[in-house]
């Protein structure tokens, strides 16, 4: 079972290369995502034959918020082809990314649970993932590299088309950092030592990876995905950082996730942040230096600054727009609402906001609900995928996936729509709306 659910996550990592890859496509490798899925729905059978499933309350709500979203968006636009695109799309179809992260999820916990005893299965399984989603995206850089322009770290003619790949690479890079925190959980909790040298190529290759995967999203032009990236990145080293703290590490133990962001906890969080800021800030005009790159040819340095900058146009449709917009049906919204009022594509990037104006009121509320339910939940002891008592590695593991997702929600909520892939794939991933119980 470790094998198949290893090859599992490895088929999803193939799917979403081909589709990063494939820049200007509209879709690709299907038949991988349909295996994937294939896979899942067995290994998630398998586990309900052996153990009970349990389904929070925050997954109805949040069955309730899909259905709400798909009455609005067949209500106001009555087409079927743009419902399909817009919930099992492999664009922005929201159920379809939630079902992709919850299916990864089980595969990702199976690996883990099956490890506990043979805990060396584990780091070996996770130094192979990181291995091959560290040569998908070299490949990636490699086939963007004959098609770059010569004023700028940018394909030629992707300007229509980098919202897609750009979510892929978020999601991937996402893939790739919850691999390398299982890995350092694992590590700390450990009690035999582990090569120094495994941890060394472990962490050599997910900086690594963060490199090259920032550099693709400017390439591809995704302002967005390389923004996130970098906050993932943080994230995943401060998070990881803070499992050396003992008294915290007590915290986990007692199943206390509250306590871990006490005012103690937060300041250490703070002096870590500062601790890799620092050493970045030091280290990189050193390691421009050396290599000659010219980073002013990156787009977000000549662009991402300006007055006509994607922030600064964001903020412009919430101003002139958001009022208008919501005033027209504020209870029950209209997902016509930008072509009805201010104009097509005039819509406001703003998750809940977005909500409010093409969902009504009635959608706002689900959606708070849903979130203040979701993020309630992991001061649960059934919070993890397969909840047990005995497995303390389990919590650092839990607050990393909510700092990931206060990350992505604050984000969502300051540059993209209903519909952005990665939040609904990073809830199916480390929302835990699921556990499995003997």
């Amino acid at each position: 079972m470790v094998i198949l659910n290893s090859f599992n996550v490895g088929l999803l990592v193939y799917y979403l290369f081909l589709n990063i890859e494939s820049i200007n496509g509209n879709g690709v490798g299907i038949f991988y995502l349909i295996l994937f899925f294939m896979i899942s729905f067995f290994v998630m059978s398998y586990y309900i034959g052996k153990e009970t499933l349990y389904l929070k309350v925050s997954f109805f709500v949040l069955l309730v918020v899909f259905y709400w979203f798909s009455v609005s968006v067949f209500g106001h636009l009555n087409d079927t082809s743009i419902l399909k695109e817009l919930t099992i799309g492999t664009t922005g179809g929201v159920f379809l990314f939630y079902l992709i992260g919850l299916c990864l999820s089980v595969s990702f916990n199976a690996v883990f649970k099956i490890g506990v005893e043979e805990k060396y299965i584990v780091f070996y399984i996770l130094t192979l993932l990181l291995l091959f989603i560290l040569a998908a995206n070299a490949v990636i850089l490699l086939n963007f590299k004959s098609n770059l322009r010569g004023d700028l770290y940018l394909l030629k003619g992707t300007t229509l088309y980098y919202q897609r790949p750009g979510d892929f690479l978020t999601i991937l890079f996402l893939i790739a950092s919850y691999g390398f925190f299982l890995f350092k959980s694992i590590c700390c909790f450990f009690t035999r030592p582990i090569s120094l040298m495994l941890r060394a190529l472990v962490d050599l290759v997910y900086f690594t990876i963060f490199v090259i995967t920032v550099f693709n999203a400017q390439v591809i032009g995704s302002n967005n995905s390389f923004l996130v990236s970098i906050m993932i990145f943080l994230i995943t080293l401060v998070t990881a950082g803070v499992l050396s703290d003992k008294s915290l590490i007590n915290s986990y133990m007692k199943y206390d996730v509250l306590k871990v962001y006490s005012k103690k906890s937060l300041v250490l969080l703070f002096k870590k942040l500062s601790v890799y800021v620092f050493l970045a800030g030091a280290s990189l005009p050193v390691i421009l230096n050396i290599t000659g790159f010219d980073y002013t040819k990156i787009r977000f340095f000549q662009n991402g600054l300006s007055a006509n900058s994607s922030i600064s146009s964001r903020i412009e449709l919430i101003s002139d727009n958001f009022l208008v917009q919501f005033s027209d049906s504020p209870v029950f919204g209209n997902y016509n609402i930008d072509v009805e009022t201010t104009g097509e594509g005039s819509y406001v990037h703003s998750f809940l906001l977005f909500s409010l104006t093409h969902l009504g009121f009635i959608g706002f509320l689900l959606l708070v609900v849903f979130f203040v339910l979701m993020f309630c939940s992991f001061n649960s002891r059934a919070s993890n995928l397969f909840a047990r008592n005995t497995l303390p590695i389990e919590m650092p593991i839990r607050l990393f996936s909510v700092n990931i997702l206060i990350c992505i929600f604050l984000i969502a909520n300051l540059a993209v729509t209903f519909s952005w892939a990665v939040i609904w794939f990073s809830i199916g991933l480390l929302g835990s709306l699921v556990v499995f119980k003997k």
